[in-house]
C-alpha cells in the first residue's frame, strides 16, 4: 500500500503478487495440502503450481475467495495477474485518477 500511495503502482503490484502467493501457499499447508512434490526417480520434485493448489483448496476455504484468487492470479482466460506480471505481458501499471463528481 505504501508504494501505491507513493505513486508507484507498478512496483506495488510486483511486491503484492508474490506476497499473495506466499500467503496462499501458507494457507494450503495449514489446510493439510502438500505444497511441494518429492522427486520420483528421474523426475525432479518442486513446488506445486499455484493453480493446482487453488483447485485443491476447493471446499477447504471460502469458495468465493478461492474463485476470486484463481481468476486474479492463475486462470488462463481470467486476469492471470501472476503470470502476466512475471512474464512481462502487461504494460506498467498506472494509477488512474477518478474524474471529479
Amino acid at each position: 500500500m505504501l508504494l501505491y500511495r507513493q505513486g508507484q503502482p507498478d512496483e506495488s503490484a510486483h511486491v503484492l503478487v508474490p506476497r499473495l502467493e506466499t500467503t496462499i501457499r501458507t494457507i494450503a499447508r495449514e489446510c493439510g495440502l502438500a505444497t511441494f512434490r518429492e522427486p520420483q526417480g528421474a523426475k525432479p520434485g518442486g513446488a506445486r503450481a499455484l493453480g493446482d493448489l487453488l483447485l485443491a483448496m476447493k471446499e477447504r476455504i471460502d469458495e468465493s475467495w478461492r474463485r476470486y484468487l484463481w481468476n486474479l492470479l492463475c486462470d488462463p482466460v481470467g486476469v492471470n495477474l501472476r503470470n502476466r506480471l512475471g512474464e512481462s505481458q502487461l504494460a506498467p501499471a498506472r494509477r488512474q485518477r477518478r474524474p471529479p463528481t
